[in-house]
């Protein structure tokens, strides 16, 4: 299973080098979210990670970046995908530049995720949980999410409210991967606290072999 990390919305101090000293401990996929950055300002960012780790890296904003750096993909959001005669224009452009970039998207409904079938490598399907209560959010329920995730065919990822104590939960219904954002970046040490749900994730994944 993978883990998945999305960057804060906001600028965090030295966050480059925090990003690069995750993927230094393991790190495999991070999604670079900052909906208010500029073309410039994610290229600074970018430039502030070694090259070598790019292809590690997920970009939700400026796709023609993915172009002139070799990050490993773009991510569609809702805006983008409103927008389909320019949104499949980009896609068949940069693809034909890229072919094998990675593609992904992410939903709010469970009804969603059998949309554009095919389209996407995998997509983010959330708030799975509600973040301070645990309980299942947005409507979800273990049954209707453990059918569909079995039946559909395109990988989704968990995302929202996912913490140490529903991994378990998550590996049981079925998901490819679950992502993580407030947990690490709220952390005193980012590192360490990404350290620490890897481990638990081998874990989990141990005792539901």
């Amino acid at each position: 299973m993978n883990l998945i990390l999305i960057t804060n919305p906001e600028n965090i101090s030295q966050e480059p080098q925090v990003v690069t000293a995750l993927f230094e401990h393991g790190l495999e996929r991070l999604h670079l979210r900052k909906p208010g950055m500029s073309t410039v300002e994610m290229r600074k960012y970018l430039d502030a990670i070694p090259k070598h780790f790019h292809k590690h890296i997920i970009i939700h904003s400026h796709h023609r970046l993915a172009l002139s750096y070799g990050v490993g993909g773009i991510h569609l959001t809702r805006v983008h995908r409103r927008r389909k005669l320019s949104n499949w224009i980009r896609l068949r452009w940069i693809k034909s530049r890229r072919s094998q970039l990675i593609v992904t998207a992410s939903y709010h409904k469970l009804n969603h995720i059998y949309t554009d079938k095919g389209r996407y490598n995998y997509v983010l399907l959330g708030p799975i949980f509600e973040r301070q209560a645990g309980k299942f959010g947005n409507g979800f329920n273990a049954v209707s999410l453990q059918t569909a995730l079995k039946k559909n065919a395109v990988k989704v990822v968990a995302r929202g409210g996912v913490s140490p104590e529903n991994m378990s939960q998550i590996l049981q219904l079925g998901f490819a991967g679950m992502a993580f954002q407030h947990l690490i970046w709220k952390a005193a040490d980012p590192v360490k606290e990404f350290l620490h749900l890897a481990e638990l994730l081998r874990q989990c994944e141990a005792e539901n072999q």
